[in-house]
């Protein structure tokens, strides 16, 4: 899990840099839109896991 939350931050700082580089609103909002579906997945990766009661 260590690995997929690295690579989740590193695919987050990816998305967030070329929406800073990006010269079209809407590119802006798409890569800055998957940056925060990343940091989404990776707050519930670091969460600790509850099972359901059953």
């Amino acid at each position: 899990m260590n690995g997929q939350l690295r690579e989740f931050r590193r695919l987050e700082r990816a998305c967030r840099e070329q929406a800073a580089a990006a010269s079209l609103e809407i590119e802006r909002e798409a890569f800055l839109k998957v940056a925060e579906d990343y940091r989404r997945a990776i707050e519930r990766l670091q969460r600790p896991h509850v099972p359901d009661s059953q």
